[in-house]
């Protein structure tokens, strides 16, 4: 499912050579396994590469923002202080686990040209920056509770 995210962002790093856009594969999922199932079968452009980082927090780290489908690490990089974009495949079922999240993220399609987006985030009062990050920080929060015996009880039915 996630091959056409992979696909847009190749086509979007073909058009914007001043972008740099980092590829992490999911680990059940080899890259390779990925390019075959976009169909792609170029050289990447130069601007694209594939994360040789160990940890995904090291992804996180080396980024700006953070592109992606249906993935938890768009809560870490709001935690993070990232903004993020989510790629909309237009799923009747919505995969993002943001998908209540309206501050510090944004949203585009296979239509949409990523350039746009991103001069929308840079473009943003540094006020306005942190305080739409501190509003998608507050909502993350809200995502997780202290573990604890009545916390863990809902899980064992009471």
């Amino acid at each position: 499912d996630a091959s056409e995210l992979l696909y847009y962002a190749i086509l979007q790093a073909q058009k914007n050579n001043d972008i740099t856009f980092y590829v992490r594969n999911h680990p059940v999922i080899p890259i390779e396994t990925m390019f075959k199932l976009t169909g792609f079968n170029e050289e990447l452009p130069n601007n694209m590469k594939i994360s040789e980082n160990k940890t995904v927090l090291e992804d996180i780290e080396a980024s700006d923002i953070v592109l992606y489908w249906g993935t938890t690490i768009s809560l870490e990089a709001i935690i993070l202080g990232l903004p993020v974009i989510h790629y909309d495949r237009g799923d009747t079922l919505s995969y993002d686990p943001l998908f209540d999240l309206e501050d510090f993220k944004w949203k585009l399609n296979k239509n949409d040209n990523i350039l746009e987006t991103i001069n929308e985030i840079v473009s943003l009062s540094e006020k306005e920056y942190y305080r739409l990050a501190s509003s998608a920080k507050k909502y993350i929060l809200s995502y997780f509770h202290p573990v604890t015996d009545d916390s863990l009880s809902l899980f064992r039915g009471g």
